[in-house]
């Protein structure tokens, strides 16, 4: 779902949707990406985790910085769905960011799962 999202303003940004279609877009993912994210942190408390291990502190920081990235891009959301035209560099700046720690932690807590069950 993450994916599509960020798919949604790489369509915007060659043109092949307006800003204001993009966000409506995504705005329609987020019920979806929570669910998501919380089915993830429900089953993972039932494989009841090793909270002794480093590498296992690290994937909880990952989710941990997931969700507060979530709520932020929430907001930032919100602030883009307002926008009247062109978006200000800043917003974008902000928005490029968001994705960035995003992807970063996605794909740091998946990565550290997949080496945690192939031990």
């Amino acid at each position: 779902m993450v994916l599509v999202a960020d798919y949604f303003f790489v369509l915007w940004r060659f043109g092949c949707v307006t800003f204001a279609e993009a966000v409506r877009g995504t705005s329609k993912l987020h019920l979806l990406v929570w669910a998501g994210l919380s089915v993830l942190v429900a089953s993972g408390t039932l494989l009841q985790p090793n909270l002794q291990s480093a590498v296992t502190l690290v994937k909880l920081g990952l989710v941990l910085g997931l969700t507060l990235n979530g709520v932020h891009i929430a907001v930032l959301g919100r602030r883009m769905a307002a926008v009247d035209g062109a978006p200000p560099m800043r917003l974008l700046i902000r928005g490029g960011l968001a994705t960035v720690v995003l992807q970063a932690c996605w794909w740091g807590a998946i990565v550290i799962g997949f080496l945690n069950a192939n031990r």
